[in-house]
């Protein structure tokens, strides 16, 4: 069976298990709670279920 000659990576990704090259990037969490989308589901969810489970929706 012939043998496969692979190139040599030029970075390994530090998840991995290669050296992690360049400066580590630090958790930044996002705060979804904080969009108008978010916010405006939050207030309006327990209508609109209602509204839905009723059948309001209903074509």
């Amino acid at each position: 069976m012939p043998t496969v000659d692979r190139p040599a990576q030029s970075h390994l990704h530090p998840h991995a298990g290669g050296p992690a090259r360049g400066k580590l990037k630090l958790y930044n969490p996002r705060h979804p709670e904080r969009t108008l989308l978010y916010q405006t589901i939050a207030e309006h969810f327990e209508t609109w279920h209602a509204m839905a489970s009723a059948g309001q929706f209903d074509g």
